[in-house]
């Protein structure tokens, strides 16, 4: 999927590398994923507009990310079987902590009153949102970050930020939020951060913040963006 990927692997001088092909196991809930946004109810445009893209965001479901990490733990056990134990003990560890997060989002988006999330970029949490029964509506129709949004999406969102009385509107993160800001503005809503964990900046990174501390701060701003009893 990354274009820079290719260069890394042509630039490993260790013959015979361990890649491994994480997401093969899950293919078929993705492409379920997939054929489900293929008539998304928030989506204006009729179908002969669509162009369907294969979603590569699993990370954002908790218990998908555990299957991605059980691939590679069992890649690893497999290539160093001498150090299997130590693999598998801290495997042990990340499933839990995907376990735990799982259940901690569901109390968390429990008794909530808006059930909508207007996002002021692309379409990176259709994952997620399957998986908390929530509804999405992205500004961008595509997956891909260089997606552009028609006039027709963005009076959508408009109209439905207006007619659901929602208050507060994502953007996504390490991009502009132009066009967050301008839904701001032509609304009235305030604007969240919503972290699809594509990657971290360098202040992140000399805080040591982990996917785990990216989805709570996610949590907390679901809970607030949709109202939830709990917040």
């Amino acid at each position: 999927m990354e274009v820079w990927a290719e260069k890394i692997l042509t630039g490993i001088n260790k013959k015979n590398p361990l890649i491994v092909e994480a997401g093969r196991g899950i293919d078929s809930e993705v492409k379920n994923i997939n054929q489900e946004h293929r008539h998304h109810p928030a989506d204006p445009l009729p179908d002969k507009e669509h162009t369907h893209e294969y979603d590569p965001h699993i990370w954002v479901d908790p218990l998908l990310a555990s299957l991605l990490a059980r691939a590679i733990f069992t890649s690893l056990s497999q290539t160093d079987p001498p150090s299997s134990d130590f693999y598998r003990k801290n495997a042990e560890l990340l499933f839990k902590k995907f376990n735990e997060l799982d259940l901690q989002i569901k109390q968390s988006l429990s008794g909530c009153r808006q059930h909508t999330l207007v996002f002021g970029g692309h379409f990176a949490f259709g994952h997620f949102v399957k998986r908390y029964n929530l509804e999405f509506i992205p500004a961008y129709r595509g997956f891909s970050p260089n997606s552009e949004p028609s006039a027709r999406q963005l009076a959508y969102l408009i109209k439905t930020v207006k007619e659901k009385n929602i208050k507060y509107i994502y953007y996504e993160e390490l991009l502009s939020p132009k066009l967050a800001y301008m839904l701001s503005k032509e609304t009235g809503c305030a604007l969240l951060l919503l972290h699809a964990a594509h990657n971290v900046g360098r202040e992140e990174i000399k805080k040591n913040i982990t996917y785990f501390d990216i989805m709570t701060g996610n949590i907390e701003n679901l809970k607030k963006g949709l109202e939830c009893g709990n917040n």
